[in-house]
């Protein structure tokens, strides 16, 4: 018996292929303030996409960071994002951080590009910016500690409340940021510019991945 021809529909490709979605990656150099922080916020917003958080450990090494990230670039693809987190603090990292820059490089053209998220002198002036503007100098983190708990009396680096007790106020720590690099001029090299921050950048990329759900 001869076959039934089949009909156009049928030789139809199926389902397409799943396109993997871009991950995020979100690697710091604190093993607590910063990867609880960027959790919580992940949780708040409920994200969907495929974000992974890396702590870091005790011994904080900028170079040690950006090889972190460089591992994870090695297993990534173009579309995928990496930041790396790091505090500037003193002088005395100044080297560390030239290096750490310097070992980045230029991203190959199958691989993620790894983004610096430089904060100075440290993480906690991301949080202080939720509560005022200021281009004041730091002269230490003790500086900046006193003066978050001016406004945030109960603040503590092993704290994650303040994490959910700022969120409302984001949009004026984006706002304030970018005042202040504006203000000051600053490049994307935030070593001669105390005080300020990039941690807006991730916080504004996290947010429009929820906007675009």
């Amino acid at each position: 018996m001869t076959p039934k021809p089949r009909s156009i529909k049928q030789y139809g490709r199926g389902r397409p292929a799943r396109v993997p979605k871009p991950v995020t990656w979100i690697v710091c150099e604190g093993e607590r303030t910063e990867p609880e922080y960027f959790t919580y916020l992940k949780t708040k917003l409920g994200l969907r996409e495929p974000i992974h958080i890396k702590r870091g450990n005790k011994e904080t090494d900028p170079f040690k960071v950006v090889k972190r990230a460089k591992t994870i670039r090695d297993g990534s693809t173009k579309e995928d994002v990496i930041w790396c987190v790091i505090d500037v603090e003193g002088p005395e990292r100044y080297a560390a951080l030239r290096k750490a820059i310097k070992a980045i490089g230029h991203r190959p053209k199958s691989k993620a590009q790894i983004s610096l998220v430089l904060s100075n002198p440290c993480f906690e002036f991301w949080y202080l910016l939720h509560f005022e503007r200021t281009a004041h100098y730091m002269q230490s983190n003790d500086e900046l500690y006193g003066l978050l708990k001016t406004h945030y009396p109960n603040y503590s680096k092993s704290g994650r409340q303040i994490c959910g007790d700022v969120f409302d106020k984001t949009e004026i720590a984006i706002e304030n940021s970018k005042a202040i690099l504006r203000e000051k001029g600053c490049s994307d090299n935030l070593i001669d510019c105390n005080p300020s921050t990039h941690v807006h950048l991730v916080v504004e990329a996290l947010l429009a991945m929820k906007e675009n759900e």
